[in-house]
């Protein structure tokens, strides 16, 4: 005979999947993440037929389609990701009586064709400082620091989005953040906020009162921002910038750049951009790997890189880069 499932309103049932996850030990951004995708995966489903999601008709119908939109419009990290929480879901589901076992749908990962390297995305300097001042006329200090963040220290979106106050040290007008990454293993980097403005916006959010230092320090809701909310934000004030194509994955090239077209080695930028090893810079110094010319970049950053002591220097202080 075959099993009877349950009916549960399906807010109900993401909010179960949710708590399930959190109780399980899973980090608040993780269950983020696995939130915003199911709301997408909901979306799309309820755009395509019309009617409310509904979970059985969308295992039994609809998972190839589903797999093929998200090949068309996403990369690949992010398909594995929801493809992923797709699975976490139907197990969950079928835990929970809401689905047979044999309707558990096992998604495969989507098989993407990379698109050959052309050559690294950058923004040019005039481009980035009309982006920069798209985000200050904002006056959104949180966006501010976000912004400040991502073009002036190069910090990964991963870790911006975990980054604590406990991982911000405050000396004076100057400020320094250490990254805790465990992949990058034997050491953590100390990355100087060179940028006032950052500084600034960074006094502002601890002054309206910090609860806890350990947890995220960028929120929406009472919940840690995900990376899609940052790379949203980015494309919005681009568009006002009349810029196309800026991604958060572009301010950390375009950071990058500039300090290899600065005359930074290989070492010293692995060290500022948070890499493992100083071979894994190489695709910056490659012939063809800059689309704008040196010398604009050079005096971009000029007054950033003057003082330095010493490629063996691990942690610069932020008045060695004014």
């Amino acid at each position: 005979m075959k099993k009877r499932t349950k009916s549960v309103n399906i807010g109900e049932i993401v909010e179960g999947f949710c708590r399930s996850l959190s109780e399980s030990g899973r980090t608040a951004t993780t269950v983020s993440n696995r939130l915003g995708d199911l709301k997408g995966l909901i979306r799309w489903f309820e755009s395509r037929h019309g009617i409310p999601f509904d979970l059985r008709e969308f295992v039994q119908k609809d998972v190839e389609d589903y797999r093929n939109w998200l090949a068309n419009r996403f990369r690949p990290s992010t398909i594995s990701r929801r493809i992923t929480t797709l699975n976490t879901f139907a197990t969950w589901a079928v835990q929970q009586g809401l689905l047979n076992e044999n309707e558990h749908p096992r998604a495969s990962n989507v098989s993407v064709k990379r698109k050959p390297n052309l050559g690294l995305s950058i923004v040019g300097k005039a481009e980035l400082s009309r982006l920069r001042e798209e985000v200050r006329a904002s006056g959104r200090f949180w966006e501010i620091a976000i912004f400040a963040l991502l073009t002036e220290t190069g910090l990964r979106v991963g870790d911006l989005i975990q980054l604590c106050w406990k991982d911000i040290s405050f000396s004076g007008n100057e400020a320094t953040v250490t990254i805790k990454k465990s992949a990058l293993k034997s050491w953590s980097p100390s990355l100087p906020i060179i940028s006032k403005v950052a500084t600034q916006a960074l006094v502002q959010l601890r002054s309206s009162g910090v609860k806890d230092e350990s947890v995220p320090i960028f929120q929406k809701s009472g919940r840690p921002i995900s990376r899609r909310f940052i790379e949203m934000m980015i494309q919005r004030y681009a568009r006002k910038a009349g810029l196309d194509g800026v991604t958060p994955r572009v301010l950390r090239h375009t950071y990058i750049n500039n300090l290899v077209a600065s005359g930074a080695s290989p070492f010293m930028v692995a060290m500022l951009a948070g890499f493992q090893r100083p071979e894994m810079t190489s695709s910056y110094y490659r012939p063809g790997a800059m689309n704008f010319h040196p010398s604009d970049l050079a005096r971009f950053l000029e007054k950033e890189t003057q003082g330095a002591k010493g490629d063996d220097q691990r942690v610069w202080s932020a008045d060695r880069l004014k």
